[in-house]
């Protein structure tokens, strides 16, 4: 699992890493672009970027004391074929964008969510 909660903790990840250009997007619209309008985005009280890895099934997010696989997802949408990607609201100020590769869920839940959702 990794964390992206300012522009340069895109340094995390490979540039090589399929999921680079999806976090680097998320990083500017959900990071820079706040920055931008006047205001310092801060991850503490407005929540940051979050990216699965395998092996990550019952990983704790440390922040939240929770495991990842416990949260309640409030809205997903398919990325393209390899990726999800899922918003969990905590609060009117606080939210987190995990980026979730197919790979890390279990098939039928892979399955269930390419069923539901239409690319």
């Amino acid at each position: 699992m990794i964390t992206f909660k300012c522009k340069e903790d895109i340094k995390k990840l490979d540039c090589n890493n399929t999921a680079f250009p999806i976090i680097k997007r998320l990083i500017k619209l959900l990071i820079e672009d706040y920055d931008y309008l006047g205001r310092k985005h801060d991850p503490a009280t407005q929540g940051y970027i979050v990216l699965l890895e395998p092996g990550d099934t019952e990983r704790n997010l440390n922040e939240l004391q929770l495991c990842w696989s416990d949260l309640t997802a409030e809205g997903l949408s398919l990325i393209n074929a390899a990726y999800i990607f899922a918003t969990v609201i905590g609060t009117d100020e606080y939210g987190l964008a995990f980026v979730i590769p197919n790979s890390v869920l279990p098939k039928n839940l892979q399955q269930e969510i390419h069923d539901t959702i239409d690319i």
